[in-house]
């Protein structure tokens, strides 16, 4: 769609400075003239776009163009990518892409200021984590072998509902459809993690709950 286009447009010229009219048509699969014609219709919204002939001639933004500057502050600016920052320790790569494109649109690299790795210095389980989020996003089905402390093995099929971190550990919170219930799960008893292709509705998973001690939450993590 054009309106994707004149967007990437944008984002290219803010991340390359400049670009010539064939790049910009090899990228996007179109002709040169549409891509002048995409240059027209920017100009004509208020983008501050420009071509210029010649050996190192191309298409540019003017240097002082930012896109977020009528939308958020500074502080918002450094908030969000700060935020974005921490969040992209729990190694999810679309959080690194949002990251580099936002500081490309803001036109500021944010400062690094804080490390945090949530893994232990031996397993990590990356992986489940990862397919955890999808099966919460799509409201998917998952199905893995656990082990309880005393290595016993249970095959469980549950609703996905939230990654939890709790005293140095990843936990799964999900509606257990074996045991009809809600149970917890820690990340690194997960084997065999499969997600299927199977979609879960709505449902009430709070109500009516015990408030969580630390007595019932450790008990349902060995059921």
């Amino acid at each position: 769609m054009q309106i994707n286009r004149l967007l990437e447009i944008v984002y290219v010229l803010l991340s390359k400075k400049s670009a010539t009219a064939k790049e910009l048509a090899e990228k996007f699969d179109v002709s040169q003239r549409t891509i002048y014609r995409d240059v027209d219709t920017l100009s004509l919204a208020g983008i501050p776009i420009y071509t210029e002939k010649g050996k190192n001639g191309g298409i540019s933004l003017l240097p002082e163009f930012v896109l977020s500057k009528s939308i958020l502050s500074e502080q918002e600016q450094n908030e969000i990518l700060s935020a974005l920052h921490g969040l992209s320790n729990v190694k999810t790569p679309e959080t690194n892409q949002v990251l580099q494109k936002l500081s490309t649109i803001f036109n500021k690299s944010a400062a690094n200021w804080l490390e945090v790795d949530f893994s232990d210095w031996g397993y990590h389980n990356g992986s489940a984590f990862n397919d955890f989020k999808i099966a919460i996003l799509e409201r998917r089905i998952a199905e893995f072998d656990y082990y309880s402390t005393y290595g016993e093995m249970t095959h469980r099929r549950i609703e996905p509902v939230q990654l939890w971190f709790k005293s140095k550990s990843w936990y799964i919170k999900g509606f257990c459809l074996i045991r009809q219930d809600m149970r917890l799960f820690k990340l690194t008893r997960v084997k065999n993690l499969k997600l299927t292709d199977e979609h879960f509705g709505e449902r009430d998973y709070w109500s009516r709950r015990p408030v969580p001690t630390r007595r019932n939450i450790k008990s349902k993590m060995l059921d």
